[in-house]
């Protein structure tokens, strides 16, 4: 499996044989630390798709998975689904670091709802 950042690093590692390819479109929006000028779903999805074009000219059983940028939320991935033909996801912080920083979010607030008597 292999990330690939450039149009060459993703035409070398297909050469080379890599099962699974994973386009990083960078750090993914949202949640305390992510970034907020990432590409948009459209631009990304655009991206995705040229690097699984370039990736399956050279070796066309490669799979190719999506990763990062604009992919948060759950329903992100139907759009790279309908707009790419990459064959899957991989989630690290919209699945790991985005939900957990809501869910804490969350809890805290419950906590600082209640008052003090007196």
């Amino acid at each position: 499996m292999a990330y690939v950042y450039s149009e060459e690093h993703a035409r070398l590692t297909a050469a080379a044989g890599v099962d699974v390819q994973v386009p990083h479109i960078g750090w993914t929006i949202g949640g305390e630390v992510g970034r907020a000028d990432a590409p948009g779903l459209q631009e990304t999805a655009d991206w995705i798709q040229k690097y699984a074009g370039i990736s399956r000219a050279e070796n066309p059983d490669v799979i190719v998975l999506a990763h990062g940028g604009a992919l948060a939320e759950p329903e992100d991935t139907k759009v790279l689904y309908e707009k790419t033909d990459c064959q899957g996801f991989v989630g690290a912080s919209s699945i790991e670091r985005i939900p957990v920083e809501r869910a804490v979010r969350q809890t805290v607030e419950q906590y600082k709802s209640y008052k003090l008597r007196g």
